[in-house]
C-alpha cells in the first residue's frame, strides 16, 4: 500500500510542473514546439493532455501524459512514437 501510494505521490508530483510555454522535445532531442494549453480532468484535476505548437497555429499537435517521458517547468520530453 505504501509503495503504491508513494508512486502515484511521485507521479502526480512530475505532472503537476508542466507549465504552459514549458519547451518539448522529441525523445531524440528534436524540438516540437512549446506547451500553449494544459488539459485537466474535470474531476480529479489530473492532467490529461498537452496542447503543443511551434508557433503556428495549424501545426498545433495534442499529447497524451502516456508520452510523457520526462517533465519540469520548463522542459518536457515527450515518446512521439506512442499514442
Amino acid at each position: 500500500m505504501f509503495s503504491a501510494l508513494f508512486i502515484l505521490t511521485t507521479v502526480w508530483s512530475v505532472f503537476m510542473e508542466i507549465q504552459v510555454g514549458a519547451q518539448v522535445f522529441a525523445e531524440n532531442e528534436e524540438w516540437i514546439g512549446e506547451v500553449v494549453k494544459v488539459v485537466r480532468d474535470t474531476w480529479s484535476g489530473e492532467v490529461k493532455t498537452l496542447l503543443v505548437s511551434d508557433s503556428t497555429p495549424a501545426n498545433a499537435q495534442m499529447f497524451s501524459v502516456s508520452q510523457v517521458l520526462e517533465a519540469g517547468e520548463e522542459r518536457i520530453r515527450i515518446d512521439t512514437t506512442r499514442e
